[in-house]
């Protein structure tokens, strides 16, 4: 237990942030709620220097680690690190999963209610699967309404977009 100098109240030590320092680490002499207290009041206090800060902050990080709020993200959501990224990307040679294009930028495909993550997509058929619902039943509903029209009938994706494009 420790005693927060700001509102004089015993918390336990998980309740203060740790600093680090030369020597090891501290705890910080104001508990979380009075540390987030001041934050916010400042935040409110001074709008266009909190906001400034926020930007200077990202900019040094980005500066420092190019992509770093991109593999942070994957982290979080898929629990990919980088290097796991990068290897899922070696092993399909920087192609999609799907249509065997070149992936720029590549997506991570994963199933919506497991979190699985199944392999690396290009955008359009990321998105594609995506408005599909990820539902094998759309998919094939929507093979069987283009047969029916037979205007792109067997139609690889490349092909369909040089049609698109001519």
């Amino acid at each position: 237990m420790k005693r927060c100098t700001k509102c004089e109240t015993e918390k336990p030590e998980s309740r203060f942030q740790v600093f680090k320092t030369k020597t090891g680490t501290r705890l910080g002499s104001w508990c979380r709620d009075c540390t987030n207290a001041n934050q916010l009041r400042w935040k409110l206090r001074f709008p266009e220097k909190a906001k400034q800060c926020v930007v200077t902050a990202k900019a040094r990080r980005e500066a420092r680690e190019p992509g770093y709020r991109r593999d942070e993200f994957r982290k979080t959501k898929y629990g990919l690190s980088k290097t796991q990224f990068a290897d899922m990307r070696a092993a399909q040679n920087d192609l999609c999963a799907l249509c065997d294009d070149k992936m720029t930028p590549p997506c991570v495909d994963h199933d919506h209610v497991s979190g699985k993550v199944r392999a690396l997509l290009c955008r359009n058929c990321n998105n594609a699967l995506g408005k599909l619902q990820d539902c094998p039943g759309l998919l094939l509903k929507a093979a069987a309404y283009l047969e029916h029209f037979e205007k792109y009938a067997g139609a690889c994706f490349s092909s369909f977009k040089q049609q698109i494009n001519k």
